[in-house]
C-alpha cells in the first residue's frame, strides 16, 4: 500500500511539472532574442505581388536564435509541403528581427531538388498574437536563389531588415500554427 501511494505521489508530481511547464509561451522564456513556431499558408495569392500564387498549401516550421550580442546564430528551418514532394531545411545563418516583424535566413542543407543544396534561402515572418487572434500571423514565400550578388550585401550571415523591399511578394495569413518573435525584452 505505502509503495502504491509513493508510486501515485510521484505520477501526480510529475503531472504537475509537465503541466506548468507546457503553459510556458511558445519557444519559452528567453533574454536572447529568437523566430520559433510553424503552420500553414495557402493555397491563396499574396498581398502585394497578387499575381503570385500557390496552388497547394506550404508548410513551415523554425526554430531559430540570436545570442544578444549578435556574434552566434543557430537554428533550422523547414518550408515546404507536407503532403508531398516540396521540402526545404535550411541551416539559420541571420536573423534579423524589429518589433513583431522577422527576417531569416540561411543555407538550404536539404531539398526535393538537388540543385538548390546550397542556395541560400530567407524568409519573412510576421508574429500577430497568440493563436486565435482575428489577425493571423503572416509569412512570406521561401525566397531561395544561388548565393551571389543578387542578395542584400552580408548575406547569408547578415539578414536584411524584416520591411527589406526584397519581399517584394508580401505576406499570406498563416491559417493553422503561430510564429513567436521575441527581441529578448519580453
Amino acid at each position: 500500500m505505502r509503495y502504491t501511494l509513493l508510486v501515485v505521489a510521484a505520477i501526480a508530481a510529475l503531472a504537475a511539472s509537465g503541466a506548468a511547464y507546457s503553459s510556458l509561451a511558445a519557444g519559452g522564456p528567453s533574454d536572447d532574442p529568437f523566430v520559433a513556431g510553424g503552420g500553414r499558408l495557402g493555397p491563396g495569392c499574396f498581398d502585394v505581388l497578387t499575381t503570385f500564387c500557390f496552388a497547394t498549401p506550404r508548410d513551415l516550421s523554425v526554430d531559430a536564435h540570436l545570442e544578444k550580442k549578435g556574434t552566434k546564430v543557430t537554428g533550422i528551418a523547414w518550408y515546404g509541403n507536407n503532403d508531398g514532394g516540396l521540402r526545404i531545411r535550411m541551416d539559420v545563418t541571420c536573423v534579423s528581427i524589429v518589433g513583431n516583424r522577422a527576417a531569416i535566413g540561411g543555407i538550404i542543407r536539404e531539398s526535393g531538388s538537388a540543385e538548390t543544396v546550397g542556395f541560400g534561402a530567407l524568409i519573412f515572418l510576421i508574429d500577430n498574437g497568440s493563436p486565435g487572434q482575428p489577425t493571423r500571423d503572416r509569412s512570406s514565400p521561401l525566397f531561395n536563389d544561388a548565393l551571389g550578388p543578387a542578395w542584400p550585401d552580408g548575406f547569408p550571415y547578415t539578414c536584411p531588415s524584416p520591411s527589406s523591399p526584397v519581399n517584394n511578394v508580401g505576406f499570406q495569413a498563416l491559417h493553422s500554427g503561430d510564429i513567436v518573435i521575441s527581441d529578448g525584452n519580453d
